[in-house]
C-alpha cells in the first residue's frame, strides 16, 4: 500500500473517533442539565414547605382568636355570691326624654248623653333630650286626641288635647289615650273617666 493510502485511512479513523467523542459529550451535557433541573425543583419544593407551615400557623392563630371572648362583668361580687342567677346590669338610660303629666287620669264627673267632654293633659319633658311625639290614639272613634307635631325641648311644657263625644255612650266610661313618643317605654297612657247619663223629661 502506498504512503498516500495509509494517510487517508488514518484521517478517516480520526474523524470517526471525533464524532463519537462529541456524541458522548452531548449526552453527558444533557444528563447534567437534567440533574440541575431536578435539583432546582427540589429546592423550590423545600422553599414552599415553610410558607405552607406559616399559612397553617396563621390560620390556627385566627381560629384561636375567634374562640377567645372577653366577658365584661359589672359586679364581680354578685357573680361570686350567685354564680347561676347573676346577670349583667343594663346600662342606665341617662340621655332620653320623659313625659311627666300633671295628671294621668281626668274624671269629668256626670254628663248628659250628647255632651262633648274636653280636657287638656298638661305634661313636661323632664328628660335630658328632645321629646318627639309620633302619634296619639284611643280605643274608639268617640275619643279624639290632638298632640304637638313639633320637637319639645327638655324642660318645655305642652298639652295633649282630648275630646270625648258622648253620643251613644251610656253609663260608666273609661277612655284611655296612648301617646307614642321616643321615650322609654315608648307608650305613655292617660285616660278620661266619668259617667254618661241619659236626659230626663
Amino acid at each position: 500500500m502506498s504512503r498516500y493510502g495509509l494517510l487517508l485511512i488514518g484521517i478517516l479513523m480520526c474523524s470517526a473517533c471525533g464524532s463519537d467523542v462529541e456524541s458522548y459529550s452531548d449526552s453527558e451535557s444533557r444528563s447534567s442539565d437534567k440533574v440541575a433541573h431536578a435539583s432546582d425543583d427540589s429546592s423550590l419544593e423545600s422553599e414552599s414547605v415553610p410558607a405552607t407551615n406559616n399559612q397553617v400557623s396563621e390560620s390556627s392563630k385566627k381560629d384561636d382568636s375567634k374562640e377567645m371572648q372577653i366577658v365584661e362583668v359589672e359586679d364581680i361580687s354578685e357573680i361570686i355570691k350567685n354564680p347561676v342567677s347573676a346577670k349583667p346590669k343594663p346600662k342606665e338610660q341617662t340621655k332620653v326624654p320623659k313625659m311627666s303629666f300633671q295628671q294621668e287620669s281626668f274624671d269629668f264627673g256626670w254628663v248628659m248623653e250628647g255632651d262633648t267632654v274636653h280636657h287638656d293633659f298638661i305634661f313636661t319633658n323632664t328628660g335630658k333630650s328632645v321629646l318627639i311625639i309620633s302619634e296619639a290614639r284611643s280605643t274608639c272613634g268617640c275619643t279624639i286626641p290632638e298632640w304637638p307635631k313639633y320637637p319639645i325641648e327638655p324642660g318645655q311644657t305642652d298639652t295633649i288635647k282630648a275630646r270625648f263625644e258622648t253620643k251613644g255612650k251610656i253609663g260608666r266610661q273609661t277612655k284611655p289615650i296612648t301617646v307614642i313618643a321616643n321615650t322609654i317605654p315608648k307608650n305613655n297612657v292617660v285616660k278620661l273617666v266619668g259617667v254618661v247619663d241619659t236626659p230626663r223629661n
